[in-house]
């Protein structure tokens, strides 16, 4: 077996992840980064104090690293448990002080009032919820292992490279022309942070000495999805709209997250919306 060390094991890979690695190779830190997603293919290589392994390629290595950084989508890696990678990933041969999981606001209930971490706010399906299964089988092994555990509940993400979630398919359709919905009938209201902010936040936790079994990383603002339409219109774009009528049945109309719990472990002062969102879209301009 190989022994391998670094500062920073990330286990999967994403248009978020890829942001993040960034900021952390910025700090200086080593990373290591276990994924079969890699663009530029499946074989380990070096470069800017990243090394990639693939699932496989990781079964041969004794990792030992600082903090760990899940950001999986879904508990199908670990419901696999008779899968070679699962039994490393539950073994000696995979040691951190300390992990993150990236989770989402997806776990918590429609409401118009800001909903902080408390099991409360937890939506009434949530035990269909996959961000919270795999929340709860992190823990679960995290704790076999003596592993502190972490859940980090990120409110809608946006930026400029992000085609995932409300915004980032504008900004796809900004290129493909494929119709963007938009709700009628009631009002609809995220808690938008951008890419940057979620980014510093990771890298600040990983840093913090305190601790907390689930943050939300958010603003804490509310901005409906109208709001969103007319910042990209008086920008100069022209969307491809298409009307839905809201079902209340398979919509939330409101997720806002309480972000007071990380402003008490860091300085937090995220982009309000409007600036993020303008300077996200200059971005765009400039690589299209």
């Amino acid at each position: 077996m190989q022994n391998l060390k670094c500062d920073i094991a990330v286990f999967g890979f994403g248009e978020i992840t890829n942001m993040i690695i960034a900021k952390i190779v910025g700090e200086g830190l080593s990373v290591v980064c276990i994924t079969n997603h890699v663009p530029f293919g499946m074989n380990h290589y070096t470069s800017n104090q990243v090394l990639f392994y693939s699932r496989e390629e990781i079964l041969g290595v004794n990792l030992s690293c600082e903090v760990s950084l899940v950001t999986w989508r879904n508990s199908k890696i670990l419901i696999e448990e008779s899968t070679d990678f699962y039994k490393w990933f539950n073994s000696d041969s995979f040691i951190s002080l300390k992990n993150f999981f990236l989770s989402s606001a997806s776990v918590y209930k429609d409401s118009h009032h800001p909903s902080t971490e408390s099991k409360e706010n937890l939506e009434a399906s949530i035990l269909q919820n996959p961000k919270f299964l795999l929340e709860e089988d992190l823990m679960r092994i995290m704790e076999k292992k003596n592993i502190r555990n972490c859940n980090l509940r990120i409110s809608n993400v946006y930026g400029s490279t992000i085609t995932q979630g409300f915004i980032g398919l504008i900004f796809r359709s900004l290129v493909t022309l494929n119709p963007v919905k938009r709700i009628t009938g009631r009002g609809v209201y995220r808690d938008f942070v951008s890419v940057d902010d979620v980014s510093l936040a990771v890298i600040g936790l990983i840093n913090c000495n305190q601790y907390a079994e689930n943050v939300n990383i958010s603003t804490g603002i509310p901005t409906s999805s109208d709001e969103v339409f007319e910042i990209f219109y008086r920008s100069g774009y022209c969307l491809n709209e298409t009307q839905v009528p809201y079902m209340e049945e398979s919509m939330k109309a409101s997720v806002i997250l309480n972000c007071d719990l990380l402003s008490s472990m860091l300085d937090w002062h995220p982009a309000p919306f409007a600036d993020g969102i303008s300077k996200a879209i200059s971005s765009f301009r400039q690589v299209t």
